[in-house]
C-alpha cells in the first residue's frame, strides 16, 4: 500500500497529466462485456444509440446497460458506459474518469436558461439566457450494480448526500480518509484525486 506521504502536491499535479484512464489508451474500438472480456471492434453511431460489429456475422449489436460493461471509440478519445442513473427511466451515457476498485463517472447535460425582458423604459430588451452545462460525478464501487451520486453544479440538488457517500466510499482507508479530512474541501479535484489514490493503493500486486 503507498504511503500518504507521496499523495499530497504531487497527486494533484498527476492527476492533470493523466487524465483519462489507462485502458483507453488504445488504437482500436472496443467493447468490455459484463464477463470482463474485451472485444476490438468497430463503433457505430445510429441516432443515439450505439452499436458494436459482430464480426462473425458481420451485423450489429446495439450497446446496452444489460450487455456492455463499457467501451471505447478512438475518435471520441474517452471511454463510456451506458448506466441507469437515479431519476432517469432509461440507461444514460457515462464518461468513465476513473477505473479501478472505486469506478468514477461524469454526466453532462445541456439547459436552456430564459434571459430576463425589460420594456417600457430605455435601454429595453432582454438579457442574459442562453445555454448551461449541468455536470454530474457519480461513483460505483467495482462488481456493485447501483451508482453512487456524489457531487454535481446543478443548483435543484444538495450534494450534502453526496459528500456523506463518498466518505463512506474510502472510509475503509483510515490513512487516505484523515488526508482527505485535512483537506476541508469537497470539490471534483479532490474527489478524483481520492479517488485515482485510494484504488492505486488498493490494487492487488500479481
Amino acid at each position: 500500500m503507498l504511503s500518504i506521504k507521496s499523495l499530497s502536491i504531487s497527486i494533484i499535479v498527476w492527476l492533470f497529466l493523466c487524465f483519462n484512464p489507462s485502458f483507453a489508451q488504445k488504437k482500436s474500438d472496443y467493447v468490455i462485456l459484463k464477463s470482463g472480456d474485451t472485444i476490438f471492434t468497430d463503433i457505430v453511431r445510429k441516432s443515439n444509440d450505439f452499436f458494436f460489429k459482430v464480426k462473425q456475422t458481420d451485423t450489429l449489436e446495439k450497446i446496452t446497460a444489460d450487455n456492455i460493461k463499457a467501451f471505447f471509440i478512438v475518435k471520441n478519445k474517452i471511454p463510456l458506459a451506458l448506466k441507469y442513473v437515479e431519476g432517469k427511466d432509461k440507461p444514460v451515457y457515462l464518461t468513465i474518469l476513473e477505473s479501478g476498485k472505486i469506478n468514477l463517472f461524469e454526466s453532462s447535460s445541456s439547459n436552456s436558461v430564459a434571459g430576463v425582458h425589460i420594456s417600457g423604459m430605455a435601454g429595453s430588451g432582454t438579457f442574459g439566457g442562453g445555454r448551461s452545462s449541468d455536470i454530474t460525478y457519480y461513483a460505483q464501487n467495482n462488481g456493485a450494480d447501483s451508482l453512487l451520486f456524489l457531487k454535481t453544479n446543478g443548483i435543484s440538488k444538495s450534494n450534502a448526500k453526496g459528500r456523506l457517500c463518498f466518505e463512506n466510499l474510502i472510509s475503509d482507508d483510515k490513512e487516505l480518509f484523515d488526508f482527505y479530512k485535512s483537506k476541508e474541501e469537497y470539490s471534483f479535484d479532490v474527489i478524483r484525486a481520492m479517488i485515482k489514490a485510494y484504488n492505486r493503493r488498493h490494487t492487488k500486486v500479481k
